[in-house]
């Protein structure tokens, strides 16, 4: 997706731009700068997604709860990402998919 906005950057004949992502657009952006430098970039903007993901002793601002001590069970649906009353509740269909592999049940939350 990177090369994709560097062919519309070149097709439009654009430089000097203001790139913005949320959420996985802001990988598509930095996909672009590794791939192409930011010689075409005057501004970049990045939305709902940090730089790193993992919490540990050097980032603190990474997905909430998010550390490598837990990572492996959250993966697996184990352990929840964040805290569930922050976060809309998941669809039926992903609910029983988690009790299936003894992941989390959070069935009992109203929706």
């Amino acid at each position: 997706m990177g090369q994709d906005v560097a062919e519309l950057l070149a097709a439009e004949r654009l430089d000097e731009v203001t790139l913005i992502g949320h959420s996985m657009g802001v990988s598509v952006g930095l996909a672009y700068m590794s791939l192409h430098g930011t010689g075409a970039v005057r501004d970049f903007v990045a939305i709902d997604q940090a730089p790193r993901i993992m919490n540990d002793a050097t980032w603190a601002w990474g997905v909430r709860h998010v550390q490598w001590a837990t990572l492996e069970r959250q993966l697996r649906g184990q352990m929840p990402w964040s805290e569930f009353e922050r976060e809309p509740a998941p669809p039926l269909h992903v609910q029983r998919m988690l009790a299936e592999v003894g992941g989390i049940d959070d069935s009992s939350r109203a929706p």
